[in-house]
Order: C-alpha cells, then sequence, then structure tokens
C-alpha cells in the first residue's frame, strides 16, 4: 500500500524505475491536501490543548488571534508540520514559564515564527 498526496501520485507516475510497483496491484490511497481536521484536534488534545477552546480569541504582545483560525489557516497552507512546529515551540515557551500548555503559547509560537519570515533583506543580490 501506498499513501500520498497527488504530488506524490504525479511523481509516481512520471518515474519510469517505479513503474513496476505500480504495474503490482499496489493499492494506491489518496491522501487530502490539507491534514484532517480530526487528526490535527487529536494531535492538540495529545497535548492538552482543548479543541472546544481553539475558537476563543487570544491576545498575545498586543494582537488577538483565534487559534482555531490559525490551525485552519497552517493546515491548508503549510500543512501539519507547521502545526507540529508551533506546538513544540510553545511547549518550550511554556517550560520556560512554568505554566500548563495554552493557546497562548501557540499564538506566541505562531507570531515567532512567523516574524523570523519577514526579516529585513541584508543587501545582497
Amino acid at each position: 500500500m501506498l499513501c500520498g498526496t497527488k504530488l506524490f501520485d504525479s511523481s509516481l507516475e512520471a518515474r519510469i524505475e517505479l513503474e513496476q510497483i505500480r504495474k503490482r496491484g499496489v493499492h494506491s490511497y489518496p491522501l487530502p491536501d490539507a491534514p484532517y481536521a480530526g487528526d490535527v484536534r487529536l494531535i492538540v488534545e495529545a497535548y492538552g490543548l482543548s479543541w472546544a477552546q481553539s475558537g476563543e480569541p487570544v491576545t498575545v504582545e498586543g494582537r488577538t488571534e483565534k487559534p482555531y483560525a490559525l490551525l485552519k489557516s497552517l493546515a491548508h497552507n503549510d500543512g501539519l508540520t507547521a502545526i507540529t512546529e508551533r506546538i513544540r515551540y510553545a511547549l518550550k515557551f511554556a517550560t520556560r514559564a512554568k505554566q500548563p500548555l495554552s493557546w497562548a503559547h501557540f499564538v506566541e509560537a505562531h507570531l515567532l515564527i512567523n516574524n523570523s519570515k519577514t526579516l529585513e533583506p541584508t543587501g545582497w543580490k
């Protein structure tokens, strides 16, 4: 059985050396372009975050965000790794503050990661 997104499927078809795999009756299971909401829910709840509270606004550093909206955007635009990376950072923030993990830590992690993507240009061409 092979599992993958449409990108995996098209790359499998494009590679002649993998043609024998396709001809051997391999079952393929197409994955959606974004992770399922239920899967993301299981992940965040495994870390102790409340899915029910993810729709409530959280204010960090003067910015108000809704964690559910962030999760949805990250899932569709960046993938599961972006979500788990923010949880990893959030855990560090919570540990440093000696607090239980919260959506505020998740939003703080999101803001830090997003800000690091928008650094000033260095002048190199």
